[in-house]
């Protein structure tokens, strides 16, 4: 008698709190601003299964980053051509996220491998996750300056011929970095 009514009361107090905390999530998400994406660019799909996530982590969580680091990330962004797509506080929230399915990746490998995994290898995972899109960011910022590298020679090429057409030199860089910008290579 006294188990069965124990077991009901702590079914109870466990759907209560689970409610509570599931409430609480809600009311948490009703106060995050949603960012106004009208004028930025398009999210990688990637980006699109997570992104209620990233929002909710950025708003609460993007404060607890230094200027330093803030800064830090614009640049990068800005360096990878990712500067209209997601703000610093936003990529933290990612590096943040992506350690977290490090940390769940690992356990459900130690629950497949039927063995305890030590800590230190949940905070493996966890640095290794939270690094990985910082070394995206990278790799993003490498082949796009090699493009700009490949594309030099027809932007001045194109420059050189506006000029000698009789275009200021400032109106051809403006032409130039149309036509280069929008892919129409001149005639070679």
């Amino acid at each position: 008698m006294f188990d069965s009514l124990f077991n009901f009361f702590l079914a109870l107090i466990t759907m209560v709190a689970v409610a509570l905390f599931v409430a609480a999530i809600i009311v948490f998400y009703r106060n995050v601003e949603k960012p106004d994406r009208a004028y930025m660019d398009p999210l990688s799909w990637r980006v699109k299964i997570a992104w209620p996530l990233v929002v909710f982590i950025a708003h609460y969580m993007g404060k607890l980053q230094s200027t330093e680091a803030i800064q830090r990330d614009k640049v990068a962004l800005m360096r990878a051509g990712l500067s209209f797509s997601l703000t610093p506080e936003q990529f933290f929230a990612i590096k943040i996220l992506v350690a977290l399915g490090a940390m769940l990746f690992v356990y459900a490998l130690s629950v497949i491998v039927r063995g305890g995994i030590g800590f230190i290898w949940y905070l493996l995972a966890a640095i290794i996750g939270y690094l990985l899109p910082v070394f995206k960011i990278k790799d993003i910022k490498k082949k796009r300056e090699k493009a700009i590298v490949r594309m030099l020679p027809t932007y001045l090429d194109f420059i050189t011929m506006a000029v000698e057409a009789g275009l200021s030199l400032a109106a051809a860089i403006v032409k130039g970095l149309f036509v280069v910008g929008c892919g129409i290579r001149p005639l070679s």
